[in-house]
């Protein structure tokens, strides 16, 4: 079961990301690429760079909150947080990242 979590154009480029709820990994989609972040089932946080162009990388980054059935999914570029979207690891439900609070972000 796939759910889209990010969607954004960047140098007009459609990039996305969705949330697989069974396999608890992440696909990363843009015109040119396509990558699969495996999560350890949720419970590992991962980083993966998809080069776009000769000049541009994203990086896909899933960070676990302690002791919390929450992640946040980032797309990063060039060190600048292009977009971020925290979701409930379970069913992929979007949660409202005002919501979370430093100390969860702690390990």
């Amino acid at each position: 079961m796939k759910t889209i979590i990010l969607s954004t154009n960047y140098q007009g480029q459609q990039l996305s990301c969705y949330w697989n709820s069974l396999t608890k990994s992440i696909e990363f989609n843009a015109a040119s690429k396509s990558i699969k972040i495996f999560t350890g089932y949720g419970f590992i946080s991962r980083i993966k760079t998809a080069k776009l162009d000769t000049n541009l990388m994203v990086e896909v980054h899933f960070r676990k909150l302690a002791k919390e059935k929450i992640a946040i999914i980032m797309l990063k570029i060039q060190g600048v947080i292009l977009k971020a979207q925290a979701i409930e690891i379970s069913t992929g439900g979007k949660i409202a990242m005002s919501s979370i609070k430093y100390h969860q972000l702690i390990d």
